[in-house]
């Protein structure tokens, strides 16, 4: 067995031995990936074989079914990104995922394409119903989700958490009209001002015939709308006619981030 020792100025000495069965190879450094004092590749590195599958094979020990797992190191960062199995529960499939690995379930993203589908589990997006105002801001007082927990059931507010476009959607049962003035107006209402250029439902109807015969008249007033918004900005609901709003149970207020 051939040995050849390289000694170190103090740190002593390192022995490079050549197997029995050496073959012919040659080790090149010049083609040696070259690391700095940070013990960071410093040139651009190309993996590849002669596999007409894969250029590269590369298994997590704990999992062999994740291709690569991109793990955080640094303290108080908990993201990172596999490549392979994604999924939770049993249920994986072949994708990316962006994950959250402070408790290992909380995923941001999966492209999952032998699923069809792309979602976003952590994307903004709330319904709510159970109105518990009649006039001035619609407060919905209850949601069947809220993601993220942007949607205050409080004040029937909204705020934006990041910057982007965003589509809402309303609906409200108006009550029956008192005299033949009243109309209905629901507006939207986004930091703190409602104009008619966010959208108008105005519906002055007549209603004489109505009232005068004392027949009940109950009709639903809804919009849809897609908004750019900024970080913090505000949107609710606002009774902006003189027509109240009837029924806790008779209407929604949606909305979700577009991206």
């Amino acid at each position: 067995m051939s040995t050849i020792r390289i000694k170190g100025d103090t740190s002593g000495y390192v022995d490079l031995e050549a197997p029995d069965a050496a073959s012919s190879s040659t080790l090149d450094l010049d083609q040696v990936p070259q690391k700095n004092a940070a013990n960071v590749f410093t040139t651009a590195q190309t993996i590849q074989n002669d596999n007409s599958y894969w250029a590269a094979n590369i298994a997590e020990s704990s999992h062999a079914s994740v291709a690569l797992r991109v793990t955080p190191t640094r303290a108080g960062y908990t993201k990172g990104i596999s490549l392979g199995a994604i999924g939770k529960n049993g249920a994986l499939s072949t994708g990316i995922q962006a994950y959250d690995t402070s408790d290992n379930s909380s995923y941001t993203l999966e492209l999952n394409p032998h699923g069809g589908a792309v979602t976003a589990p952590g994307q903004p997006s709330f319904c709510a119903y159970d109105i518990q105002t009649s006039s001035g801001d619609i407060i919905y007082g209850s949601t069947w989700h809220n993601e993220g927990n942007h949607f205050n059931t409080t004040t029937g507010v909204f705020t934006a958490p990041i910057t982007g476009v965003y589509h809402f959607s309303f609906s409200a049962l108006m009550g029956n009209p008192v005299n033949t003035s009243h109309y209905t107006r629901l507006l939207w209402k986004i930091n703190g001002s409602n104009n008619t250029r966010y959208g108008d439902t105005l519906d002055d109807r007549n209603k004489s015939a109505v009232t005068a015969s004392g027949n009940s008249e109950y009709w639903t007033n809804q919009l849809s709308l897609t908004f750019k918004l900024s970080a913090n900005d505000t949107i609710t609901v606002y009774n902006g006619g003189s027509q109240k709003v009837y029924g806790a149970q008779y209407g929604h207020f949606c909305g979700h981030l577009v991206g």
